[in-house]
């Protein structure tokens, strides 16, 4: 009877790595499935999707309910859109126990893939996330995301190149945010405000393009915040 439990409980290890160095998924899935313990299964099921790069939400069926069900929607979700194949992309998130965070996922692939261009042209892709009626702050979870995107390559952010209310309320909602960070971690902050000498430097590491939408949006911050908009 010992020889026996350790004979079984060594199996699921084996046909884990076993499943990983198949080179066909059909071959892997199989010994997947021999792996007893179900979050072993769940993650050896999911790491071949991965291997194989599957897009078919039908493989989700063999996966243990729950979790690892939904997991393997929400990555082949992922690897749908990536796939260009929005639509499935967007009705497999639908598949998953968290609809808005597979659409998340989707949204900010979606705004890095558009980092690089214009507003007006980073507006098209928003023709299909609005579709995601089950997340209605796509528009701001858009262009909140793509101006993240654009700040870490260091290009400019400018609210007046947006090309509808939600990009430029997105813009300067990042704006407001930036400087209530900076003014948490240093109240002294507003004396730079104040004295009207606040470069593009000092809000986010030379992104921002200063103009007159910009200047009146810090210097309606610097009343809120510091008693007054100094020289802004």
């Amino acid at each position: 009877m010992l020889l026996w439990f350790i004979s079984c409980s060594t199996s699921d290890p084996q046909s884990y790595t076993q499943a990983l160095k198949a080179t066909q998924f059909e071959e892997a899935q199989a010994l997947c499935l021999q792996v007893r313990e179900l979050d072993s299964r769940g993650d050896c099921l999911a790491t071949i999707g991965g291997l194989h790069d599957r897009k078919n939400m039908e493989d989700c069926a063999v996966f243990p309910e729950g979790l690892w069900k939904n997991e393997c929607a929400f990555q082949t979700a992922e690897r749908l859109w990536k796939a260009g194949e929005a639509e499935a992309a967007m009705q497999g998130c639908l598949k998953t126990g968290f609809a808005r965070e597979c659409s998340f996922h989707l949204i900010q692939a979606a705004s890095r893939e558009a980092a690089v261009m214009t507003a007006e042209e980073a507006a098209r892709p928003l023709t299909l996330l609005r579709k995601m009626t089950w997340t209605p702050d796509v528009e701001s979870l858009y262009w909140r995301s793509w101006w993240r995107e654009r700040m870490a390559k260091g290009l400019p952010l400018d609210p007046t190149t947006c090309p509808e209310p939600g990009c430029e309320l997105a813009t300067l909602d990042m704006l407001n945010e930036i400087l209530d960070l900076r003014y948490r971690a240093n109240p002294a902050y507003c004396d730079t405000l104040q004295k009207g000498i606040m470069g593009t430097q000092d809000v986010s590491g030379g992104s921002w393009r200063r103009g007159e939408r910009v200047d009146s949006w810090l210097a309606h911050w610097a009343g809120r915040h510091c008693g007054g908009g100094g020289g802004l």
